[in-house]
């Protein structure tokens, strides 16, 4: 009996001496919790078949004992429908300090038809991911783990890219340049390049500016920027526009079959900025890849 009153009294007393440790690691969680920061949400990457997303995030750790190694895992839905799971690499980061947590999720436009099955009627969709990252914590006084949530919402513009050569024509020197190459030793020859971007989903956009080069007979003979494009009436088509002179005497050597009357393969090469309005991805670039022959 005497026994059994004794170690009653030895655990009450062990319990009172956990109780301010306990209280105070509360109180840390409660003013200290971790969190995920999100720097940017951006595509990194858009083709013809699909939308590459990135985000730019990292854990901020303000507790005073390092989190051990975890994952993210969240739930990617698509206008708060679930569309697929993701998770991340192995995160951990040490007591008071911070760490990124890059993330990048591809989507083909095939698997957003799933949910928005009428991507040409609708100008925007949202993206979400939420979930969270589970430590395990092995101290005492503290609880099992801790769960650090993530959730990210964005709006994202219906824009399904189809872009066609309308055109590829090679302008012949008039007089008036021919006269001004006598005294500059050069004669160019004018190349006019047509393209059309229609939109297949409903959003509409504007046309920043396209950055190229083109490659003709396999050598690159110029680059440079435009910004001239013609919109459609519906908003959501561009003509664009590049003209620009191809200096003769240094492209002399690609461009020599077509000066004596053959075909040559030309290589346009560049990368497409468009502007959308009302939603959170207000610019997305398109890469450019178009490929053919020219002749005079």
């Amino acid at each position: 009996m005497l026994f059994t009153r004794r170690l009653t009294l030895l655990a009450s007393m062990a319990m009172i001496a956990l109780l301010p440790s306990c209280s105070l690691f509360q109180k840390i969680l409660a003013n200290a919790q971790p969190e995920f920061k999100i720097n940017a949400f951006t595509v990194k990457d858009l083709s013809l078949e699909s939308i590459t997303f990135h985000i730019d995030a990292e854990l901020l750790n303000h507790l005073p004992v390092p989190l051990p190694q975890s994952l993210l895992k969240l739930d990617v839905k698509i206008n708060d429908q679930p569309l697929t799971k993701m998770q991340s690499g192995p995160i951990a980061v040490k007591a008071g300090a911070s760490t990124p947590v890059p993330l990048d999720l591809t989507l083909k436009y095939a698997d957003l038809y799933r949910i928005v099955r009428s991507m040409s009627l609708v100008e925007s969709f949202k993206v979400g991911f939420q979930g969270a990252a589970d430590f395990p914590v092995t101290l005492p006084g503290m609880p099992e783990k801790i769960s650090v949530p993530f959730n990210v919402e964005k709006t994202v513009p219906s824009f399904l890219p189809d872009v066609t050569i309308d055109s590829v024509q090679i302008r012949r020197p008039d007089l008036s340049s021919l006269v001004s190459s006598v005294f500059k030793d050069e004669i160019p020859l004018g190349m006019d390049v047509d393209l059309t971007v229609n939109n297949r989903g409903g959003a509409k956009f504007n046309f920043d500016q396209m950055g190229y080069t083109m490659m003709l007979g396999g050598s690159r003979v110029f680059e440079g920027k435009t910004t001239s494009a013609e919109a459609g009436p519906d908003g959501k088509s561009s003509k664009i526009r590049i003209s620009t002179d191809v200096p003769l005497k240094e492209s002399v050597k690609a461009i020599l079959p077509l000066l004596k009357g053959s075909a040559i393969n030309y290589e346009l090469k560049g990368t497409a900025a468009f502007k959308f309005a009302g939603v959170d991805l207000s610019e997305l670039k398109l890469p450019l890849n178009k490929t053919g022959s020219i002749g005079f």
